[in-house]
Parts: C-alpha cells; sequence; structure tokens
C-alpha cells in the first residue's frame, strides 16, 4: 500500500476515533495533528496542502469551558451531514447553558441552519433552569434564523429530560423537537429530516 493511501485509512480510523470518543473540542484541525503525528516527510506534507479530504467533517464553531469544573459546551458545524452539533459536557450550571446557547444564535446569524443535535448524553446535573428564558428568548430567535429541526439526546445518567420534556408540554414550538436515548437514533431522524428537505 502506498503511504498515501495509508493517510487516507488512517484518517478515516482516526475520524471514527475522535467522534466516538468525544474528542472533537479538543481536536480543531487534522491538519496540524497530521503534521504532529506523522513529521514532515514531503509526501505526507503534500497530500496534506492538496487533498481536501483530509480536513475532518467538522468545523468547530465555539467551546466554552469552565476553568474550574472543566464542564464544556461545544458547538460545531457536522459538513459531512449538513447540521450543527451541540455537545454538552459536565456540570454546566445556568450561566454556561445560556452562552452556550446564545453562542449558537451568533453562529446561525451568520450562517443559518435547520438541523440541530443536541447531545446532553454527556452532561451532570441539571441543564437549563430557565424555562421561561428558553422559551420565551431563544426559541424564537432560533426559529426566525432557520431552525426547524432538533434532535435532542438526553442524559444518559437519567434516562430523560424532564426540562426538555415540559418544554414539548408548553405548548406548539416553531421547530420539531425529538427526543431520543441515544446518540445512533438521533442521527438517524435528523438524516432523514435533512434526506427530505434536500429532495423537495
Amino acid at each position: 500500500m502506498r503511504r498515501s493511501a495509508k493517510v487516507v485509512v488512517h484518517y478515516a480510523k482516526l475520524t471514527t476515533f475522535i467522534h466516538r470518543a468525544a474528542l472533537l473540542p479538543w481536536v480543531s484541525s487534522f491538519r496540524t495533528l497530521l503534521r504532529v503525528t506523522t513529521g514532515t516527510s514531503p509526501c505526507v506534507e503534500q497530500g496534506i496542502n492538496n487533498l481536501n479530504y483530509l480536513s475532518l467533517p467538522f468545523m468547530l464553531l465555539n467551546l466554552n469551558t469552565d476553568p474550574q469544573d472543566h464542564s464544556t459546551c461545544a458547538l460545531s458545524y457536522n459538513e459531512a451531514e449538513g447540521w450543527i452539533e451541540g455537545i454538552w459536557q459536565g456540570y454546566v450550571d445556568q450561566t454556561e447553558a445560556m452562552r452556550g446557547a446564545e453562542a449558537y444564535l451568533r453562529h446561525a446569524l451568520a450562517k443559518p441552519n435547520a438541523f440541530l443535535l443536541n447531545d446532553n448524553s454527556r452532561l451532570q446535573g441539571p441543564w437549563f433552569e430557565s424555562l421561561d428564558w428558553l422559551l420565551d428568548v431563544w426559541t424564537p430567535q432560533a426559529a426566525r434564523l432557520g431552525l426547524r429541526y432538533v434532535a435532542h439526546i438526553v442524559q444518559t445518567d437519567q434516562h430523560h429530560d424532564i426540562f426538555t420534556e415540559r418544554l414539548l408540554q408548553a405548548g406548539v414550538l416553531p421547530y420539531e423537537l425529538q427526543l431520543f436515548q441515544n446518540g445512533d437514533d438521533a442521527r438517524a431522524w435528523l438524516r432523514e429530516q435533512v434526506a427530505q428537505v434536500v429532495a423537495k
């Protein structure tokens, strides 16, 4: 196998590992990672500089990290799937939650996207404490910026999401919100929505 082919194989394996291990927030440039792990031989450098598929299919848009407990909210654009992903990890207090939600609005303003995968599976403790803020402030703005479909993965340690369930019960939302126990089901549903919109 030629070295350039090996690079492609290693890229595919590394991409899968980064996604499954939730390392995305800490890997913002695959080109840099390749240089670190393979050196700077002319063959590898040429592949890095000339082959577009040697970029991760994710673009990190925003990363909020609490310096005390290292809880995070990472917002990224999944280019391969065509949706925005919000990944919450650790104990996220109300201030952090609002900051992460506002980051979504900023990026949606610059580049609207109808699809959001919101992953709370690594979250600990409560998420949003203010239903009024999410309903009255964030939801209308997100809808005006084009949000139409939200796949929400609930916390693993609770297997449900009381806050989001209350959000569903509060009335008709301007976007479709579906709750899921795992990421595979959430992504499968969101892919169906993307395919339906593209087919129209």
